[in-house]
C-alpha cells in the first residue's frame, strides 16, 4: 500500500508539473490544444487495443509463445499511430491558424510518445505492474519536458537561431532511445501476446469484451471529449485556464487512483473464494481510507488554490471558483470508491455498462448549451454533476442489490479488514 501510495502520488506530482511546464513554455492556450490533441489520442489508442484484443482473441491458439508475431505486430502499431499523429496535427494546424509548423510537430511528437505510452501502461497493469506502470508512464512524460527546457537552455546560450527544430531531432531521439529501453526491461516484445492473455486469465476478457470495452470507453469519454466540444464554444484561452483547475483537482482523488492500482487483484481473489463478507469489508474500509485522504486533499486545495492556480499563470477568481467545483466533484468520486469495479466484479457489468453509457451521452448533450451561454462555469458545473449521477446510481444499485452500503464510517472496519487482508496475503504466499 505504502509503495503504491508513493508510486502514484509521485507519478500525480510528475504529471501536474509537465503540465505546468506546457504552460509556461508554450501559454496557456498550447494547454488546451494538447487537451484536444489528447482527446483524439485516447479515442484512437482506445479503439485500436480493443481492436488487438479482439485480434488476439481470434488467433490466441497460433500465437502462443511467439515473440516474432508480437514485435511485428508492434511494429504495424507504432507505424500507423505515428501516421494518426500526424494526419489530426495537420487536421489541428487548418482549424487553428495560429499553430505553426514547429508548433504541430510538437504536439507529433509529444502526442505519439504519449500514446504510446498509455497504452504500454495499461499492459502492465493488466500483467501485475500497476504501480510501476505509473511510475513509469508520468515518470517518461516529465523527462520529456525537462529535457525540452534544457536543450533550450543550451541551444539559447550559443544563440542558436530557431532552436526548435533541433530540440525535436533531439527530443525524438531520446524518445527511440528510452523505447529500446522499455522493450528491453519490460519485455514488450510479447506485449501482444503474453500480455493480452493475462488479461483473458483475469477478466474474462472474452465472455465480457463489449461491456468492457464500452465501460473502459465511455468511463473517460465524457471528460475526454470535453475540450474537443467546447474549445469552439469557450476558446483556447478559458478551456487551457480550465484545464489548469482540472489538473490541481484531480489530487483529491490521489488515494483512489493508488486504491483502483494495487486494490482489484486482492479482491478478485477474495471474491472468488466465496467470501462475501471479507469482501464487502475490506472494500468499505478503502472507501473510507481515500474519502479521508480526499477530504484533507479537498481543504488544503480549497486553502491554496490561488497560489497554486498562480504557478499556471492564472490569477483569476472565476478560475478559482472552477478548482472548488471541481475538487468537489473529485472528492464525491473519492468518497464513492472503487463502486464501478466492485459491481462489475459481482456480476452487475451490465447494468454498469448502461449506467455510463448513458450518463456520458446526456452529460455531453447537455454540455453543449451549458458551456455556451454559462463558458467554463458552467462545464465544471457538468463535470460534478457527472461524478453525482455515476457514482451515486452505481452506490444506490449495490445497496438495493446486495443491501451494502460502501460508504460507511464504522472506523472498525478499518482494523477487522487489516486482519483480513493479511490472512488473504499470506494464503496467496504460500500458494
Amino acid at each position: 500500500m505504502t509503495n503504491g501510495f508513493l508510486f502514484k502520488g509521485l507519478g500525480m506530482l510528475l504529471m501536474l508539473i509537465s503540465s505546468i511546464l506546457v504552460s509556461r513554455i508554450f501559454g496557456i492556450e498550447f494547454l488546451a490544444i494538447y487537451a484536444v490533441f489528447h482527446t483524439l489520442i485516447y479515442i484512437i489508442s482506445s479503439v485500436l487495443r480493443f481492436g488487438c484484443d479482439l485480434w488476439y482473441l481470434s488467433h490466441r491458439t497460433s500465437l502462443k509463445g511467439s515473440s516474432q508475431n508480437g514485435l511485428s505486430k508492434a511494429i504495424r502499431f507504432l507505424s500507423i499511430n505515428l501516421m494518426i499523429m500526424i494526419f489530426m496535427s495537420l487536421l489541428i494546424g487548418a482549424y487553428i491558424e495560429s499553430f505553426s509548423q514547429v508548433d504541430l510537430l510538437i504536439l507529433v511528437i509529444i502526442g505519439f510518445f504519449h500514446a504510446n505510452l498509455y497504452l504500454y501502461a495499461a499492459e502492465l497493469k493488466t500483467i501485475g505492474k500497476g504501480a510501476q506502470s505509473i511510475i513509469f508512464e508520468s515518470g517518461c512524460i516529465m523527462v520529456l519536458f525537462v529535457l525540452f527546457l534544457i536543450a533550450n537552455s543550451i541551444l539559447e546560450f550559443f544563440s542558436i537561431q530557431n532552436p526548435e527544430r533541433t530540440i525535436l531531432f533531439f527530443m525524438f531521439l531520446t524518445y527511440l532511445i528510452g523505447f529500446s529501453y522499455v522493450l528491453n526491461r519490460f519485455g514488450i516484445v510479447d506485449y501482444f501476446c503474453s500480455a493480452l492473455r493475462e488479461r483473458i486469465k483475469y477478466f474474462r476478457f472474452a465472455q465480457l469484451s463489449r461491456d468492457y470495452f464500452l465501460i473502459n470507453f465511455f468511463s473517460s469519454s465524457f471528460f475526454q471529449l470535453t475540450p474537443v466540444i467546447t474549445i469552439g464554444l469557450i476558446g483556447a484561452q478559458a478551456l487551457g485556464e480550465y484545464r489548469a483547475a482540472e489538473q490541481l483537482a484531480i489530487l483529491s482523488s490521489l488515494m483512489l487512483y493508488v486504491i483502483n492500482a494495487i486494490l482489484p487483484p486482492l479482491v478478485s481473489y477474495i471474491y472468488s473464494h466465496g467470501r462475501k463478507e471479507d469482501f464487502f469489508l475490506v472494500t468499505r474500509a478503502t472507501v473510507l481510507i481515500s474519502g479521508f485522504v480526499g477530504l484533507l486533499v479537498f481543504l488544503a486545495i480549497a486553502a491554496l488554490g490561488k497560489p497554486l492556480l498562480g504557478i499556471y499563470g492564472v490569477e483569476s477568481n472565476q478560475v478559482f471558483y472552477l478548482l472548488l467545483i471541481l475538487s468537489a466533484g473529485q472528492l464525491i468520486n473519492t468518497l464513492s470508491g472503487p463502486c464501478a469495479y466492485i459491481a462489475m466484479l459481482i456480476g452487475y457489468q451490465e447494468k454498469v455498462r448502461n449506467i455510463t453509457v448513458i450518463n456520458n451521452i446526456v452529460c455531453l448533450v447537455i454540455l453543449v448549451p451549458i458551456s455556451y451561454y454559462f463558458g467554463s462555469l458552467g462545464v465544471s458545473l457538468i463535470a460534478l454533476a457527472y461524478f453525482l449521477i455515476q457514482n451515486g446510481s452505481i452506490l444506490i444499485l449495490l445497496y438495493k442489490e446486495e443491501d451494502v452500503m460502501l460508504l460507511n464510517f464504522d472506523y472498525r472496519a478499518l482494523k477487522r479488514s487489516a486482519t483480513v487482508i493479511e490472512r488473504y496475503l499470506s494464503e496467496v504466499k504460500s500458494r
